[in-house]
């Protein structure tokens, strides 16, 4: 049962789930946005889509991306039998005006704190981007690594970001890959849920600011496969 503290994750590695690539597996189930293309003020977007529909729809600012209609990114399981649900997010951007520098992504869902503990349960969130212009490899980062909580209310989150090496990205492929998880060994009943992210872009004027501090940050270089 959940405590009356917040409940760090301990991380467990997910193997070739935590790997993204920048062709969507299993394209048949791709789902695509009803807003997959468009274009504001800060970046234009296109080819916007979903491996299995989990994550829904976005809303779309200049700021970045909501998703608040998640649809069945549940795992259920427990006294004997596990669960997983996945789901994989990608978009292509590219720059209206000032470079893209950074993202920021925060998720956040629910978990059966009256009965489980958050050791019964597996948070996998991943983002990456495949840059374009200027051209370089893939940088991804481990966002659940950075942060994870589970709340005693029966809430979770995590949140992490991803930062451009150089001067920023001008044309790039987005990617968010998630995965959660109940283990068989919870007690009967147990669930997690995610029900909603933002992915946030940095405003024009802390561009400047956030690539004076990036060597503070931790980014790792992740090869396509």
């Amino acid at each position: 049962m959940a405590t009356g503290h917040k409940v760090p994750f301990r991380p467990v590695c997910l193997g070739a789930a935590v790997a993204l690539t920048f062709a969507l597996a299993g394209s048949a189930n791709a789902g695509a946005w009803s807003n997959d293309s468009g274009s504001n003020s800060a970046f234009s977007w296109s080819g916007g889509q979903n491996s299995q529909d989990h994550f829904g729809n976005p809303t779309v600012s200049d700021t970045g991306f909501r998703f608040n209609n998640t649809v069945g990114f549940r795992a259920e399981g427990g006294g004997g039998s596990g669960d997983s649900v996945s789901d994989i997010a990608q978009v292509l951007l590219t720059a209206t005006s000032a470079p893209l520098s950074f993202f920021t992504v925060r998720e956040w869902g629910t978990w059966s704190s009256d009965i489980s503990d958050s050791s019964d349960f597996v948070v996998q969130a991943s983002i990456a981007v495949q840059s374009f212009s200027p051209p370089g490899p893939a940088v991804q980062v481990d966002i659940s690594g950075q942060t994870l909580v589970f709340d005693p209310d029966g809430t979770w989150y995590t949140q992490g970001t991803i930062t451009a090496p150089g001067g920023g990205w001008f044309v790039g492929v987005f990617k968010v890959n998630n995965t959660i998880q109940v283990d068989g060994v919870a007690p009967a009943g147990s669930f997690i849920e995610k029900t909603g992210m933002q992915v946030t872009l940095p405003e024009p004027a802390s561009i400047v600011l956030l690539l004076a501090g990036s060597g503070a940050l931790c980014i790792r270089r992740a090869g396509i496969r």
